[in-house]
């Protein structure tokens, strides 16, 4: 049974590498790149990583089920990365919005958003195309070379940027959260019916 492909690659295969960040890539005759895992992202970026206009992360559906969840973060072409509930998976209209960049400037192209960058830095941030940037990460980002990174949308709907120690001298191992988006998702999804993402008599904060 196959439980994963790349799909159809028209050229030859020469060898495939996995790089030193993540990326696991299908190398051509002449170093040509064929494929690589970071154009077809699913609920993660890795540093380096970039989520162009038109492409999306989508939740898995929860913590140890990994099928499409409810919950998606597409760069719109409109150039705004939103973040969206979809309770019909076949369905293309969204339930709710709950978090919009606010990067599309219909009187302005170069001042509108075209791609979400995770840096090498360990930096998130929405580039313009007038190289101006909407920065998502606090201003502090622990070292890269010290830690690993990881920008997930996670199962109940918050999307998180992880990091955790590479060196095991450093004691604690557990992952840390350096952002959240949204904040506390309780107060952002609110349904007309129902107990909502939270559940009744529920809040927290992620």
């Amino acid at each position: 049974m196959i439980m994963w492909s790349t799909g159809r690659i028209d050229s030859n295969v020469a060898y495939a590498v996995m790089n030193d960040t993540g990326n696991f890539v299908l190398v051509g005759v002449g170093s040509s790149v064929l494929w690589e895992c970071f154009r077809y992202p699913t609920d993660t970026l890795m540093p380096t990583q970039i989520l162009q206009i038109n492409n999306k992360l989508v939740a898995r559906k929860s913590e140890s089920f990994f099928v499409s969840g409810r919950f998606y973060l597409p760069m719109l072409s409109d150039k705004n990365l939103v973040l969206l509930t979809q309770s019909k998976l076949m369905n293309i209209d969204y339930d709710a919005e709950y978090y919009n960049s606010h990067t599309s400037d219909l009187g302005d192209e170069a001042n509108s958003g075209y791609r979400l960058i995770f840096n090498a830095f360990g930096s998130v941030y929405i580039l313009k195309r007038s190289n101006q940037r909407l920065v998502l990460t606090p201003p502090n980002v622990p070292s890269i070379s010290e830690n690993y990174h990881r920008l997930s949308h996670y199962f109940d709907g918050v999307l998180n940027h992880y990091y955790r120690p590479k060196s095991k001298s450093t004691g604690d191992q557990k992952r840390s959260t350096l952002s959240s988006l949204p904040d506390i998702i309780c107060l952002e999804i609110v349904e007309d019916i129902g107990s909502g993402v939270c559940e009744f008599n529920r809040t927290f904060k992620h």
